[in-house]
């Protein structure tokens, strides 16, 4: 249908159909204002994005303060205290259930090793 040429004069663009043509032809008679409105789409994002970076270093700053606060804490005297008062019991019993779990397995191989020879399957005999 048509086509588009380039300043020195070669074909750039060849448009096969008269829709296509009158799109780029809309287009460019668009170009103007549709710049003006992208550049000021492109400000509202960059205040939009300046808005939440300032949320989210705000958030950082509190976030940061918490964690020194709530390290600071761990580290008083105070806390040290009810934390070892409090894991006590927990390493207690953790320590009695690996001396449990140990007894058992001993005892279980006492009582293979304590089986008469007779009730025992030689290592030859099938299972059954």
């Amino acid at each position: 249908f048509g086509f588009a040429r380039d300043e020195n004069g070669t074909v750039v663009q060849l448009y096969r159909t008269q829709d296509d043509f009158e799109a780029q032809w809309k287009a460019f008679d668009h170009a103007t204002r549709d710049l003006t409105e992208a550049r000021k789409a492109l400000e509202r994002a960059q205040a939009d994005l300046a808005a939440r970076e300032a949320d989210a270093a705000g958030a950082r700053k509190e976030f940061d303060a918490a964690m020194g606060a709530f390290q600071g804490d761990r580290e008083s005297t105070a806390a040290k205290k009810a934390f070892d008062k409090a894991s006590k019991p927990f390493k207690e019993a953790g320590d009695m259930l690996r001396q449990s779990k140990a007894r058992a397995v001993n005892l279980d191989l006492f009582s293979t090793a304590a089986t008469p020879p007779a009730s025992r399957p030689a290592p030859d005999d099938p299972p059954g």
